[in-house]
């Protein structure tokens, strides 16, 4: 069925994914926004109500929600991804295994006996995230994350630190496809930071960082949508 006989249909799409702005405002942009907002020194003074709040304007709203919910997408987890969140009112607060709770405040166990050690160890394990994505040295990053930082959640913020040394696309499964479409032979172990390596160098010299992400299969519905909407606009 070609959906762009159905305006309204596409119409929505477009509504549902929020994307229009990104035909006015360059990813470049967004990017540069949030690490203004975030500055490496705002993150080594980082105090837990700025991590995470119901205000919509914490730490970790900006990175899912906020300002760079369509540069690398990283929804579809819950709050337990950050380490530690706000819990809402309605919120269960019976701990299960390897989590707990203060009443206010959720947590990974591993990270802390209280609120305030939990936040300190997450808090550590983001410092050193951006200090090694910005030396380069991803294979660092690598340990960090799999050691104690949810997948997507961590290589996000590799990205947004590091200096476009790193692909906008979180998923290893995707990565992985794409290295198999470029005819790269790799061991099903590999890890990201060799995966990023490779599709980084990849990269044309003269081809802007995010027309070049936003090629790869599973990091191209704003293309397909912009495609659909342009093609409705035509036949109307």
């Amino acid at each position: 069925t070609d959906i762009t006989k159905y305006p309204g249909y596409v119409n929505r799409l477009i509504n549902l994914l929020n994307i229009e702005n990104m035909e006015t405002e360059n990813q470049h942009d967004l990017l540069n926004r949030f690490l203004k907002k975030w500055p490496i020194s705002r993150i080594q003074k980082l105090t837990i109500e700025e991590y995470s709040n119901h205000q919509n304007n914490s730490f970790t709203y900006d990175v899912e929600f906020g300002i760079l919910k369509n540069i690398g997408g990283i929804q579809g987890s819950t709050s337990y991804q950050y380490g530690l969140f706000d819990m809402t009112e309605n919120a269960s607060r019976n701990k299960t295994r390897g989590r707990t709770n203060n009443g206010e405040y959720a947590w990974y166990e591993k990270y802390g006996n209280d609120v305030d050690e939990a936040f300190q160890t997450i808090k550590r394990n983001i410092l050193q995230i951006i200090e090694s994505t910005q030396k380069n040295d991803l294979e660092s990053v690598n340990k960090i994350i799999d050691r104690s930082v949810a997948h997507n959640y961590g290589w996000k913020i590799a990205f947004i630190y590091g200096n476009y040394n790193i692909v906008n696309i979180f998923k290893k499964e995707v990565l992985m496809n794409e290295l198999k479409n470029l005819g790269v032979s790799f061991d099903d172990k590999i890890k990201m930071s060799e995966i990023n390596r490779i599709l980084m160098s990849r990269k044309p010299d003269d081809m802007d960082y995010f027309e070049y992400c936003d090629g790869i299969p599973g990091n191209r519905y704003y293309d397909i949508v912009f495609s659909l909407k342009k093609k409705t606009a035509s036949s109307t």
